[in-house]
């Protein structure tokens, strides 16, 4: 079936590539793949914490398609174990755009460097930090088309998105058994859409939405380990669509990388 999200280890040892229904674990030396997805249940958005020894997702249930919360795996084997979260989190999650619609999916789990807080982002429009274990939860609204990008200081995360509901009608969605992808083009978001995505930082202590210079149309972040960002711009201006962007902090305008 056709990839449509995938995380490598830290060190390069293990992969793991999902198709919005299940996740599977691979390794470089061409070793048998190994199903990490239970009958009964969706799993997605996979990522490794920093050390590499998890892997931490997404699940829901398969029958009714309800949010099930954040869980995560050891990749040398062993029993999966729920990420413990805030009540309010799992008692109540805030419910999808879709009229009719199961209770909202958490999404996105990404671990900060330092190993001591999850950010996450849900389909009510909502992005998060929880210091765990299941202590104060930073949350703020922004519908979110893209994962959370922690700063490599565990200060805060990047997230691309749109201050209003977003449009996904031409998606492959959640009533065809699978979660479609957070990825803006991916998920059939419409160009003038992109055009208006903008990326906020959320603080790890803060309580709003921090603008940035990243500028209009900026999705798919990447951060290194000096705190560089590159995005890609998106939208339909010839002289922007699909361009790479790299920016020396979140407060400089990024500048675009030529080719070859």
């Amino acid at each position: 079936v056709p990839v449509s999200d995938y995380a490598v280890a830290p060190d390069g040892r293990s992969f793991v590539v999902a198709d919005g229904r299940r996740l599977v674990l691979g390794r470089p030396d061409d070793s048998e793949p190994r199903l990490l997805t239970d009958d009964g249940v969706i799993e997605f958005d996979p990522a490794y914490s920093p050390d590499g020894s998890l892997i931490v997702f997404g699940r829901a249930s398969a029958e009714g398609g309800e949010g099930l919360g954040l869980w995560q795996v050891p990749v040398g084997g062993g029993d999966d174990r729920q990420i413990e979260l805030p009540d309010e989190l799992l008692r109540s999650p805030r419910p999808s755009p879709a009229a009719g619609a199961p209770a909202a999916l958490l999404r996105a789990p990404r671990y900060a460097p330092d190993g001591t807080a999850v950010a996450f982002v849900d389909e009510g429009g909502r992005i998060g930090i929880v210091e765990l274990p299941a202590a104060r939860l930073t949350t703020t609204e922004l519908h979110a088309l893209g994962s959370p990008v922690w700063l490599p200081d565990s200060s805060g995360i990047l997230v691309a998105g749109l201050e209003d509901p977003v449009d996904r009608a031409a998606a492959p969605g959640r009533d065809e058994g699978r979660v479609p992808p957070l990825d803006p083009v991916q998920a059939g978001v419409a160009a003038d859409a992109l055009e208006a995505l903008r990326v906020g930082f959320l603080p790890r202590s803060g309580t709003t939405l921090e603008e940035t210079a990243l500028g209009e149309g900026a999705a798919r972040i990447a951060v290194d380990e000096d705190g560089r960002i590159a995005v890609i711009r998106l939208g339909t201006a010839p002289a922007g669509a699909g361009r790479l962007e790299v920016a020396e902090t979140r407060d400089i305008a990024p500048r675009a990388v030529a080719a070859g």
